[in-house]
């Protein structure tokens, strides 16, 4: 089920306490593989659309010499120093690339023992607003395997994090979105940035909303709706697409008013969540997946471990994951 505009919400409600999603302060990660040179410049090219700060940023990952010789520790030393000489060659490739856009971009190098979580706390700290990652594909890109570090940072990290994979360049950059929703505050702050990257890159947006069988036999009741509960297993369905299709429309409206040229698409009876996301992704030849991290209980909710890390597994092309 798909199509254009219909009657419904003029706009989606903003999320109570949470303002649209504003990636000002960039941080990339980068380790000398293909995969971080691409999200190395994904990037920077997202800097650039989004005049933002730019950080890129190398974990040394310390070696424990507890039992080590005192003689032996000039080796850590000369280990940690050539570390760091080539983890900044890798930076300074992509910050003179930032600074030759005029992109306010810095390089840094630290050391710790959990890479992940060094990346995590350091994000926190300095208040960055999106993480940056590559990891590894398998042969084919069909799957991802997502390694400790990237699924440490998408795991925990308090802001949006942008996992890119090393998968041959698209025909410009996010020249088609594929957003996924389900009518939760995250999922409408993923529909606001997704919708605000499409008007900044000139992207076809395309808005999905995923009926799983049988997780739509839960579906709560919505008040707003003005109707009771369903009572069968086929009002039960039509429900939940009645309810899916009053999501899309507030998030197809918004987007039409800011110039985005916008579809949807409602997927039904798929076996899982995932599948419906990741082979709309591949069908519809989407160059980057948008999700939130939470959803409504009642839906099959976008939750790290369950559909966002499935989506980030499964899925052909980068994957934003919007908190």
């Amino acid at each position: 089920m798909s199509g254009g505009p219909s009657m419904g919400r003029d706009k989606p409600e903003q999320p109570k306490g949470k303002s649209i999603p504003q990636f000002k302060r960039i941080l990339v990660t980068v380790d000398g593989s293909e995969n971080s040179e691409r999200a190395s410049r994904v990037a920077v090219d997202l800097a650039e659309k989004c005049k933002s700060e730019l950080a890129v940023l190398h974990v040394v990952r310390s070696v424990s010499h507890a039992f080590v010789p005192v003689r032996s520790t000039v080796l850590f030393r000369e280990y940690y120093s050539d570390e760091e000489k080539a983890a900044m060659k890798w930076i300074q490739k992509f910050v003179s690339l930032a600074r030759s856009r005029r992109i306010e971009a810095r390089a840094v190098v630290l050391v710790a023992s959990s890479v992940a979580e060094k990346i995590v706390r350091f994000a926190e700290r300095r208040a960055f607003d999106l993480i940056v990652i590559g990891t590894r594909g398998l042969e084919g890109f069909k799957k991802l395997r997502l390694g400790s570090v990237s699924s440490g940072v998408v795991a925990h990290a308090d802001c949006s994090v942008l996992v890119v994979r090393s998968a041959p360049e698209a025909r410009r950059m996010f020249a088609r979105i594929l957003v996924a929703v389900d009518g939760s505050e995250n999922a409408e702050r993923a529909a606001q940035a997704a919708t605000d990257l499409a008007k900044r890159y000139g992207s076809e947006l395309v808005v999905l909303h995923v009926i799983a069988r049988p997780s739509y036999v839960n579906v709560p009741v919505f008040p707003s709706m003005g109707q009771p509960p369903p009572t069968s297993y086929s009002e039960d369905y039509e429900y939940a697409k009645k309810v899916a299709k009053g999501h899309i429309d507030g998030i197809v409206s918004q987007a039409r008013n800011q110039g985005v040229n916008v579809r949807w698409e409602i997927r039904e009876a798929v076996p899982s969540t995932v599948k419906g996301i990741t082979e709309c992704a591949e069908t519809e030849n989407a160059d980057l997946v948008v999700v939130g991290t939470r959803g409504l209980e009642g839906f099959r909710k976008l939750l790290i471990g369950s559909v966002s890390s499935g989506v980030i597994a499964h899925a052909h092309c980068p994957v934003l994951v919007v908190r």
